[in-house]
């Protein structure tokens, strides 16, 4: 009797960006994981925690800090992927910076790594609103900041700005310069594309027809 085993695939792959003698390397940690989980996050930041065997201390540098020819020394902030396939090629889940990563282990064990996705970047920088310095930031993209309730919302919604992202002072415009400009994320890393045309009509629509049918 034949029995079908069925293994999803999953990839990881970290880039070292302190390491002065080869900068920006590319390592594939898909051999070594044993274990790991991605917890997806709405309107916060995404984790990622993985095991690896470390055969030979490659990940800590040995009993005697060596680690072999293929030694990997993980820091924190290093950029980290995710790419995750059942039935077709592996597509992107995940991707941030480590968090915490192994050091040094006498004898070579599995070590474990935990990262947080990109929103760590917007997370760990100051940010308010309300200072006199963003309000007339925000006020340039035709927004502002209001005192009372803590939102910050468009003075115009007649022109659209407010739910088209393809216009100057659209959503994904501020978004865009929000990320570039205090964040201090590259421009060519930000893809914020536009909506089809009509697409909020057709939710509007959607959204009203559902609440008058629970209203019956």
């Amino acid at each position: 009797m034949q029995r079908f085993v069925y293994v999803p695939k999953v990839e990881v792959f970290l880039r070292t960006d302190g390491d002065p003698a080869n900068p920006n390397r590319v390592i594939d940690l898909t051999e070594d994981l044993i274990d790991g989980s991605v917890e997806r996050k709405i309107n916060q930041m995404s984790m990622a925690t993985f095991t690896l065997q470390n055969k030979f201390g490659r990940y800590t540098g040995g009993a005697k800090g060596s680690g072999g020819p293929n030694a990997v020394r993980i820091r924190p902030m290093d950029r980290i992927i995710v790419r995750m396939s059942r039935v077709t090629d592996p597509f992107l889940v995940f991707s941030g910076y480590v968090d915490a990563s192994p050091y040094y282990q006498l004898y070579p064990g599995p070590v474990t790594i935990q990262a947080s996705c990109t929103l760590k970047l917007i997370q760990n920088t100051y940010f308010d609103p309300g200072l006199p310095y963003l309000t007339t930031y925000f006020n340039k993209f035709g927004w502002y900041y209001d005192f009372t309730t803590g939102a910050l919302t468009t003075r115009n919604l007649t022109n659209g700005g407010f739910g088209y992202l393809d216009i100057a002072g659209g959503v994904g415009d501020v978004i865009t310069h929000v990320l570039h400009d205090i964040g201090n994320w590259p421009l060519e890393a930000i893809n914020v594309q536009a909506l089809p045309d009509g697409f909020l009509d057709k939710i509007s629509s959607a959204m009203f027809q559902q609440l008058t049918d629970l209203q019956k």
